[in-house]
């Protein structure tokens, strides 16, 4: 059921950048799945649909806000204002149980790592870290949100990976080897072959994204033809 609310924002701050991290109070009666959407108003602005960040469970609803014409109302929205939000739209995803030999993974690029995270953080509550695979697609470094969290989860061991299409000649940070062009160049090796069966993929992103993605799956026999 949709849900209609007026809610307090908490916390507004960089979180890549061109990108803000806005973060609403939870509003009683608000449930969703990983992966899905809601719509935010910042009044006079308009209403657009964002990915949320937050796992089901967690006690916020935060969101990854790219700065644009469209969007600066909401991304200048300082602790305390109040927007307009409904939701929780979309299917979202359906993660599967832990179970011997299982592997979810996460791909997409830019914002649409709120939806990743969402899924990501859910999947850790149950899933081993070395079940969990995400990897992530950036223009450049700067523009890479929740690195302090990918890093934490790299150092769990979650298997994270970052490929950066448009690096700056001075980009470096310890999550990143060097890995340059889009991420679905850069599934292969981390499909294990003996493991197809119970391979769960999940992607967030544009549609031009998640078709060269799929195409790479079916490449690694991940998906049929």
């Amino acid at each position: 059921m949709s849900v209609h609310k007026s809610i307090e924002v908490v916390a507004n701050h960089p979180a890549a950048h061109g990108i803000r991290r806005v973060v609403l109070a939870r509003p009683a009666g608000w449930s969703h799945r990983a992966g899905q959407v809601a719509e935010l108003t910042a009044p006079p602005g308009p209403a657009g649909y964002f990915a949320i960040a937050s796992a089901p469970d967690e006690p916020t609803l935060d969101f990854l806000v790219k700065l644009g014409p469209d969007t600066t109302q909401l991304a200048g929205a300082e602790p305390g204002a109040i927007v307009e939000l409904r939701g929780a739209f979309g299917a979202g995803f359906e993660l599967p149980a832990a179970a011997p030999g299982r592997r979810l993974v996460f791909v997409g690029a830019g914002t649409a790592l709120s939806a990743l995270r969402s899924g990501l953080v859910a999947a850790r509550r149950d899933h081993a870290p070395d079940a969990l695979v995400i990897v992530l697609g950036a223009r450049r470094l700067a523009e890479l949100a929740f690195r302090d969290e990918l890093a934490s989860w790299a150092d769990a061991g979650v298997h994270v990976r970052t490929v950066m299409s448009r690096p700056d000649p001075d980009d470096s940070w310890r999550g990143w080897d060097g890995r340059t062009g889009y991420v679905q160049g850069h599934l292969g090796d981390l499909i294990d072959p003996a493991a197809r069966a119970d391979t769960w993929a999940f992607l967030a992103g544009s549609d031009g994204l998640e078709d060269a993605v799929y195409a790479a799956l079916r490449d690694v026999g991940l998906l049929a033809g």
